[in-house]
């Protein structure tokens, strides 16, 4: 009865995952690549990719924005999405890219391609729509080659944003003038898992991989980027620099993690 309930949740899960993407698949194609925070948290996944890497899965590949920038660095690309419409948007955008972008809808919980088949795998924002996190962690590890590495940004649970918010949704009625407010609180039906950085790590460790390098981006802090957005934009960019630092690089609402299969 346990396991049913377990497999029923995970399928409502993922119902309620693909119909919120296909919801919003238009202003995420409109808006995305305008947006500082994925401006950035590219930028570090960039960054962290091994060049040489020949074939590259990017998990919850949305609209396509990040494939276009791997296709003009020289890599062969596999995106996938839970969303049809994201698909969709994707197949138009990534079209110029024939033979060099193979797209379709995917599960990180079940990859449809043999095991050790990439050289790296990119889940941008996809961990914390899963349920649990070993599920769709074997599977990369599954279908990467040995020594391929995977990079993972996912939300950080413990940054004063997180603490903020959540303390902040207990009263949301008393704020209902803040329109980011009542639409985030809305989102909750929706479970989303964010991240304790230390823990994430140690299922990453009992999966088989080793972790070879970590950032943290993105330092919002709530309710500043409501009030006072241009502020909160200019803070976010002038404390980029604590992206690594060990003593406050937990302050950023993004925790984006580099591992390798060994």
């Amino acid at each position: 009865m346990t396991v049913r309930l377990e497999s029923d949740a995970r399928s409502a899960q993922k119902r309620a995952v693909a119909e919120y993407f296909d919801d919003e698949s238009e202003e995420y194609d409109r808006t995305r690549d305008q947006q500082y925070s994925f401006i950035l948290q590219k930028k570090l996944v960039l960054e962290l990719l091994d060049a040489d890497s020949i074939m590259v899965l990017e998990v919850g590949c949305g609209t396509g924005e990040m494939i276009a920038e791997l296709v003009q660095r020289g890599h062969r690309v596999w995106g996938i999405d839970i969303s049809e419409r994201m698909i969709d948007f994707a197949a138009k955008k990534l079209k110029k890219y024939d033979g060099r972008v193979h797209l379709s809808l995917g599960d990180v919980e079940k990859l449809d391609f043999p095991d050790e088949y990439f050289n790296a795998i990119i889940a941008m924002g996809v961990l914390e729509y899963v349920l649990t996190y070993d599920a769709a962690l074997k599977e990369i590890y599954r279908t990467l080659k040995k020594d391929g590495e995977a990079i993972i940004t996912i939300p950080n649970k413990v940054c004063p944003y997180q603490i903020a918010f959540r303390f902040a949704l207990t009263v949301y009625r008393l704020m209902r003038r803040c329109v980011r407010m009542r639409k985030q609180a809305a989102k909750q039906d929706l479970s989303v898992k964010r991240c304790r950085p230390r823990h994430l790590d140690k299922i990453i460790a009992e999966t088989g991989f080793e972790k070879v390098d970590s950032a943290f981006c993105n330092f919002v802090f709530f309710p500043l980027d409501v009030l006072f957005p241009k502020l909160s934009l200019s803070l976010n960019k002038k404390l980029a620099m604590l992206s690594k630092s060990r003593c406050l690089g937990w302050l950023g609402t993004q925790y984006v993690i580099k591992i390798v299969k060994e």
